[in-house]
């Protein structure tokens, strides 16, 4: 049986594995418990080709599994789902974030947000044409220019392709 090593190796082949910190402080605490992956396997109610995903950083998992792998193992809930959701947005953008880092950068969106709540319907559906208008703007300053095809139409019978003039 193969079992991570805790400094995210396969013991078997030797090959170093994606380094997460959900799975880093899942080793921790299995190797503090002296659980293998089989044990958490059974004890959390999952496969154990998931438990060794897990604990490989090759899977972040879900909040509801956060929350039983982190009662089984004895560290805590809020701090290993905020470590995967970093490992979510690092394999994502490949650069490592955390939710405050994330929240810090995009404050722009939490005012968006706090105004676009006292909108009526109609205010907000202007406001949504108008940021779709922006966006649309973007895509076409940013990307180059699409030549058009002449019409072409094919013939029912032979299937030829024809310009139509």
């Amino acid at each position: 049986m193969k079992k991570a090593s805790p400094g995210g190796e396969s013991e078997a082949t030797g090959q170093s594995v994606n380094p997460s910190r959900f799975a880093s402080l899942m080793r921790m605490s299995m190797e503090e418990r002296g659980m293998s992956l089989t044990d958490v396997a059974r004890a959390v109610e999952i496969s154990y080709e998931h438990a060794r995903r897990l604990a490989k950083g090759l899977t972040p998992p879900g909040h509801a599994l956060t929350e039983v792998v982190s009662r089984v193992l004895g560290f805590n809930a809020a701090h290993a789902w905020d470590a995967a959701q970093s490992d979510r947005l690092q394999k994502k953008f490949g650069v490592q974030l955390d939710r405050k880092t994330i929240m810090k950068e995009h404050a722009r969106i939490e005012e968006c947000r706090n105004m676009l709540v006292a909108l009526t319907p109609v205010q907000y559906q202007a406001v949504l044409s108008i940021l779709r208008g922006f966006a649309g703007q973007q895509a076409v300053t940013h990307s180059p220019k699409k030549v058009e095809k002449p019409n072409l139409l094919v013939h029912e019978r032979s299937g030829r392709k024809f310009r139509d003039d």
